[in-house]
């Protein structure tokens, strides 16, 4: 886990720990602008910080800050 937030880091996108409600599309994840939150204690699959995290990658710099709530509504 330690190194997938190393990297991420790395690549601007920020991996901040905080509690987060049970609604979210991943379970301990959500994102908003360039940051994962992540829930540790609801986190499933370390490997689904890369997912969210590709998200963040392939969405234009300028549009970033608005990825949530729209997320979901950019991956339908």
């Amino acid at each position: 886990m330690e190194r997938i937030i190393d990297f991420l880091n790395l690549i601007n996108i920020m991996v901040v720990e905080k509690k987060l409600s049970d609604d979210t599309f991943l379970s301990g994840l959500s994102i908003k602008g360039n940051t994962i939150l992540m829930d540790l204690d609801k986190l499933k699959y370390p490997g689904d910080l890369l997912h969210e995290a590709g998200h963040i990658a392939t969405t234009e710099e300028q549009i970033r800050p608005f990825l949530y709530p729209f997320l979901s509504i950019l991956t339908v």
